[in-house]
């Protein structure tokens, strides 16, 4: 399990994946000039992909980075969690954020003090959750933030091996990677935030409970709404 930009492995407390065996993939500080490519290697380091049942289960830019590992391990299934699996799925302000080199200005200080802003707009609306997102972007460092940022704007979708599933699970209300961008979601959560996995635990719960073992002709029917 891999989390989003900024955050580790405390956006999926809410979910209860005990009748699986899981573990969480953090992020790791970026090398000078790393490719994504190279990055995602060292992170793949620990999975052990012998028994070839692995499934990576990716939150925002994490599911990124999860189908990048899936083109360098033996990965059963990926799953997109309010993620993208393509640059064309991207917000037009991922492109200001490449031509202006807007990631340069992006530091820890200025995303926790300015949270009172757009956190809400992102769904962090309690102060439960503020203090949440302030203390897991608190413990990344400014390169790994302005390397992840301008990372995510320049990406571009490798192609997935034949062997590998991908389910992409996606709010109808996520107002970071807008639903209306995303192109045929296999599942779309009603009411879903960008953070439907904390806030919205329980209905992804489920969905994820479920629909881990689809196989991929059902996956190729019209879009699912839950």
């Amino acid at each position: 399990m891999l989390p989003g930009l900024g955050f580790d492995e405390r956006i999926f407390e809410r979910l209860d994946l005990s009748s699986f065996e899981h573990e969480f993939i953090n992020w790791i500080e970026p090398l000078s000039k790393e490719t994504i490519e190279s990055y995602a290697e060292r992170m793949a380091a620990p999975i052990v992909d012998e028994d070839n049942e692995i499934v990576l289960i990716g939150h925002s830019m994490g599911g990124v980075i999860a189908q990048e590992i899936a083109c360098l391990k033996t990965i059963k299934t990926v799953v997109l969690l309010s993620s993208v699996k393509s640059e064309k799925e991207l917000p037009f302000y991922f492109k200001l954020v490449k031509w202006l080199q807007l990631h340069t200005f992006f530091v820890k200080w200025l995303a926790i003090y300015t949270v009172w802003i757009w956190g809400r707009y992102h769904d962090f609306v309690s102060k439960a959750d503020k203090a949440l997102l302030k203390s897991m972007v608190a413990k990344n460092s400014n390169s790994y933030l302005k390397w992840a940022l301008k990372t995510l704007a320049r990406w571009k979708s490798p192609v997935l091996p034949s062997h590998t599933q991908l389910i992409q699970l996606h709010g109808t209300k996520d107002r970071t990677f807008f639903y209306k961008k995303i192109e045929q979601p296999h599942i779309a959560v009603a009411g879903g935030s960008h953070i439907m996995l904390y806030q919205q635990a329980v209905k992804v719960n489920s969905i994820l409970n479920d629909k881990l073992g689809i196989n991929q002709k059902g996956l190729d029917d019209d879009i699912q709404t839950l």
